[in-house]
Formats: C-alpha cells, sequence, structure tokens
C-alpha cells in the first residue's frame, strides 16, 4: 500500500448555491446552504485514502466544534489525523464557496489555525515524511512550512507533490524541490505570467514550470482534461464526459488520484486518466468531500470509456 502523508489546510466548508455567481455590488439569494468538512489538504487527505493509500494528515485546527468535526470526518474515512495539532488559541479555517447552476465556484478562505502551522511543527515530522512514498501539499499553509516539509522530504528521496493553490510566486530554489506541480489552468496562467485557455497554451505552460525547476507539471484544464510535461515528453487526456453540478473539490480529487497512480508505478498518462476520472466524478455531487469518488467508481469509469 502506497503511504502518503499529506501537510495542509483543514477547513469547514459553507457552501451556497445561487442562480449565478454574484457580480460586484450584487445581493444573490441562496436556494441551498450546507456546512461540510473541507480544506484542500484534508479533501486531498481524504481522497488518497479513498483510493487505496495509507494517509496520515498534518496540520493544525482550532480547539472548537468545527475541528471536533473535521477529525471525525477524516478518521471515518479512513484518515491518520494523530499529527493534526489541535490549536487552543485560534478558530479552525472556514471557506465561503458559492455554487452556481452550472457547477462553476467562487471560494473565500479563512485561514484560521492553518496560518499557525509552522515550521517547527513540520520538523517533527521528519520520521513519518521520510517513511513515505509521497507528500502532498498546497499554499494554504505558510510557504515558510510547506518549503521546510519539502527540504525534509528530498533529503529522504520522497516525491514532492505541490499543488500551488491559492497561487503565490514560487522561486526555482523551491521548484527544484518539486518533483510534480498541479496548477490549474487560473493558477498556471499566473506562474507562468501567460494566459492558458487551451490545451495548445496549457501545454506552454506546463513545459515553462519544468524549465523554471519543476520535475514535472500538470495543468488541469477542467472540461478540457489535463496535459503533462517533463523531460520525456507532454501528454493530453481529455475530459471524462459528465454533467457536473458542483466543481468544488474536483481538483483535489485529481491531485489524489494521479499521486497515488503514479507512486503505484502506473505511466503518467495512465495517471492522468484517473486524475481526470476522479476530477470528473466528484463534480457530479455536491460538496468536497462528500463527492470523492472511491477508487472503484474511478476505475470503472476508465473502463466504460475505453469500450
Amino acid at each position: 500500500m502506497i503511504k502518503l502523508v499529506v501537510v495542509g489546510s483543514l477547513n469547514i466548508d459553507l457552501t451556497m448555491r445561487v442562480k449565478s455567481l454574484p457580480l460586484q455590488g450584487e445581493t444573490a439569494l441562496a436556494s441551498d446552504f450546507k456546512m461540510t468538512p473541507g480544506g484542500k489538504g484534508a479533501n486531498q487527505a481524504l481522497a488518497s485514502a479513498r483510493f487505496g493509500a495509507s494517509v496520515k494528515m498534518a496540520g493544525r485546527v482550532g480547539q472548537d466544534q468545527y475541528g471536533k468535526r473535521l477529525l471525525s470526518s477524516m478518521k471515518a474515512g479512513g484518515v491518520d489525523v494523530s499529527y493534526v495539532i489541535q490549536d487552543e488559541n485560534v478558530a479552525t479555517g472556514m471557506a465561503l464557496i458559492t455554487v452556481d447552476n452550472t457547477g462553476a465556484n467562487t471560494i473565500t478562505v479563512y485561514p484560521g489555525a492553518n496560518n499557525c502551522y509552522a515550521y517547527e511543527d513540520v520538523d517533527a515530522l521528519e520520521s513519518v515524511i521520510a517513511d513515505a512514498d509521497a507528500i502532498i501539499a498546497q499554499l494554504e499553509i505558510p510557504m515558510r512550512t510547506v518549503e521546510r516539509a519539502f527540504a525534509i522530504a528530498r533529503q529522504h528521496h520522497v516525491t514532492t507533490v505541490l499543488n500551488p493553490s491559492p497561487v503565490n510566486s514560487l522561486s526555482r530554489e523551491f521548484l527544484a524541490k518539486t518533483d510534480i506541480i498541479i496548477p490549474n489552468e487560473v493558477e498556471a496562467s499566473s506562474l507562468c505570467g501567460c494566459s492558458v485557455k487551451s490545451v495548445d497554451t496549457a501545454i506552454q505552460a506546463a513545459k515553462e514550470l519544468v524549465k523554471m525547476g519543476s520535475g514535472m507539471a500538470i495543468v488541469t484544464l477542467g472540461e478540457n482534461g489535463a496535459v503533462s510535461a517533463d523531460q520525456e515528453g507532454v501528454f493530453h487526456v481529455p475530459a471524462f464526459p459528465v454533467s457536473p453540478v458542483d466543481s468544488t473539490g474536483a481538483g483535489d480529487a485529481f491531485v489524489a488520484a494521479f499521486t497515488v497512480a503514479l507512486s503505484e508505478g502506473v505511466s503518467v498518462f495512465d495517471a492522468l486518466r484517473y486524475g481526470c476520472a476522479a476530477g470528473a466524478i466528484a463534480t457530479t455531487k455536491i460538496g468536497a468531500q462528500s463527492a470523492v469518488p472511491t477508487r472503484k467508481e474511478v476505475e470503472q469509469m476508465v473502463r466504460d470509456c475505453n469500450k
């Protein structure tokens, strides 16, 4: 069984459904509201466990009802949360998510305890990271903390996977410690200073990220699938046809399924297909963690599309 460590955020998601995303200054009435466990780190940890990996989650929550709810949900999903710190001095992180009738969304995050997950906290994880096949991180926790986690991982020859969300400027020194970077088209545009609006421009952005230092770059493109680039070449995998209702968490499902599959030794192309299938299935259900597919569901979609 593949061993993963996810160093990242844990939030409570406050999700509202609207007919269309409100414009600046506009007030919109929501037709539905849900409060669910979330956070990019927690989502990716749960999705990785559901895809068959042994997963340890590291991060920080408040010592409040929301933190307890998050930990309980992740335990139930098979994630080891013994490395999540409960902080009595700060509240658990929150994400306000607005979803329209097409499944498109906007997300505003209050980091809360996530912002307090420190460099020193990661130092205590060295033996845990050293025992892993890969480590996954995002940017909803302090950049310095992510940098330290990746430095430890590289010392122990552990694969480093970065989902650069929310997007931030990344130094070439840090990218050189990143084996795999997985942005979406908006994040890739920001990182590369270009406009990613097609498969071709996504490939160019992925190539640029490799030139900047990352070992491999994946750019996810929603309804256009995903592309990859590394020193061996490029791939494009089209999206799987679904009727989306909520894109929240689709990228997290992709990151998890791709990372687990690649760690198991499948080809980059096949890992991309698993990632795209997982992301597609996640869009057919409301919520982030509640929409995470099982490995059986992902494999069934891939088989069905091979017929």
